[in-house]
């Protein structure tokens, strides 16, 4: 497997990578990834930002979407369409391109 290099570009700091286009948390997220084998880890992280930085590691990302994806076809979950429905009665937003896509994947309208 190839090795992964430390972007010499972001601010580490006691092993955490900075970097002032995402939050700390999706940081922290994007370096646990780094620690591991590559192609060994997936991230969720929906921030544009924080993708397109864990894109840039050539980390595999998943969001919100894919996730309940996920649980519907696994039979985790009953309904996904309820799921993006409890979402979206929140402050938390999926393009409707986007949840279209995963109700048609999983068989849902």
């Amino acid at each position: 497997m190839p090795k992964r290099q430390r972007a010499t570009w972001i601010p580490w700091t006691n092993g955490s990578l900075r970097h002032k286009r995402c939050k700390p948390v999706e940081s922290d997220c994007i370096c646990l990834a780094l620690a591991q084998p590559a192609g060994q880890s997936i991230v969720l992280i929906d921030e544009r930002a924080g993708r397109a930085i864990a894109n840039e590691f050539g980390i595999q990302v998943a969001g919100t979407a894919a996730a309940i994806g996920f649980a519907k076809r696994h039979g985790l979950i009953e309904s996904a369409k309820a799921c993006f429905e409890r979402l979206h009665s929140s402050d938390f937003r999926i393009s409707k391109e986007v949840i279209q896509t995963v109700l048609s994947n999983v068989g849902e309208r």
